[in-house]
């Protein structure tokens, strides 16, 4: 497995955004959806995710097929990307 980049948080937002936006899974309002915030995450958390972070707020209600996309693109981005908190 290759070494993960440790980013800003906010480079991680924008990294999410871009892939929700281009997104071909979504159509319509859900490909105006963007993530607003990053968050950390407990160390149990982390080691059940794969990842030091976990989406903090989405700007609307995401539910069914959006949500979906969203962990998808979630799981994807945390296997290359941690946030550093620092």
């Amino acid at each position: 497995m290759a070494a993960k980049r440790v980013v800003s948080p906010e480079e991680i937002v924008a990294v999410l955004n871009k892939a929700l936006a281009e997104s071909a899974a979504l159509e319509g309002d859900c490909r105006e959806c963007q993530v607003r915030r990053v968050g950390r995450v407990t160390d149990e958390e982390a080691r059940q995710l794969g990842r030091n972070w976990n989406v903090d707020m989405v700007n609307g209600e995401c539910g069914g097929e959006c949500y979906d996309v969203l962990v998808d693109i979630a799981r994807e981005v945390g296997g290359a990307l941690d946030a550093s908190w620092s």
